[in-house]
């Protein structure tokens, strides 16, 4: 199983952290891993604050002549179109567009979490705290036809979880009544699910696929707080130009984006 922190990476530069809106588990109780957790949190709130400031620019539109003004704007339209799919307006994006406003619909919650320590909703899904783990071979598998350890009837793990266990998926890996089924995705791979593709999996990208992923949130905040170089292409900074690369034309192509 693979594990992607990207926000460990950075300074710590927000409000101290209440962690108790979090199931910090006992891997992570010492007091190295408790310091780094909290500088953590500080970042993860600074990246979310970054990324909703930089979304509320696209509501304005594109600046006409070469600027500063301009180059942001484009910046934040190309990230948005990468991780998210969707395009923005150059006219002003309009706030009530579906995938635009899933997405800030999403960083305003983060920031009610992380700045104002509101778990949301409430008493989190399924009536869990979320899990932060500092050792994950905690996770164990369980195949679809293996007995569910949190089952008290000890039925078959596609029994008591069908949602999980939906398109015959083989399995999970289980933890503290957490079940995961999908791997990390990393730039590339998020960059592709933003995109529309035809053929068998036309009904498995898209925005409609990437604004409900994870890893495009976290992405795109690292790509807004990074804001003085261009990352979205191929995830490698590059000086801005006055005039990039038309966001509305990134190549679709893996090839032409690895360079």
């Amino acid at each position: 199983m693979k594990v992607f922190l990207p926000i460990v990476a950075l300074a710590g530069l927000g409000l101290a952290a209440d962690m108790n809106v979090w199931d910090l588990d006992d891997s992570c109780q010492t007091p190295e891993r408790k310091g780094a957790f909290d500088k953590a949190y500080s970042d993860a709130e600074v990246l979310a604050v970054k990324a909703q400031e930089d979304l509320e620019k696209l509501k304005g539109a594109r600046p006409d002549f070469v600027s500063n003004m301009r180059t942001n704007w484009d910046r934040i339209a190309r990230a948005a179109t990468n991780m998210f799919g969707f395009m923005p307006n150059k006219d002003g994006h309009d706030p009530n567009e579906e995938h635009y406003s899933n997405v800030r619909y999403v960083y305003d919650r983060m920031v009610k979490t992380l700045h104002n320590d509101e778990m949301i909703p409430a008493n989190g899904y399924g009536g869990l705290k979320p899990l932060l783990l500092c050792d994950e071979s905690k996770f164990v598998w369980v195949g679809r036809d293996d007995k569910d350890p949190h089952d008290p009837a000890g039925r078959p793990l596609r029994e008591p979880r069908p949602n999980e266990m939906a398109d015959n998926k083989a399995g999970a890996w289980v933890y503290k009544k957490r079940y995961l089924k999908y791997l990390t995705y990393n730039f590339m791979w998020v960059s592709n699910l933003a995109r529309s593709h035809e053929g068998p999996n036309a009904g498995n990208c898209g925005p409609s696929k990437a604004t409900f992923t994870a890893e495009s949130y976290a992405l795109f905040a690292l790509m807004s707080y990074m804001d003085n170089w261009d990352w979205a292409n191929d995830g490698k900074a590059k000086p801005f130009a006055d005039e990039m690369i038309p966001y509305e034309r990134l190549p679709n192509s893996k090839k032409v984006r690895l360079g």
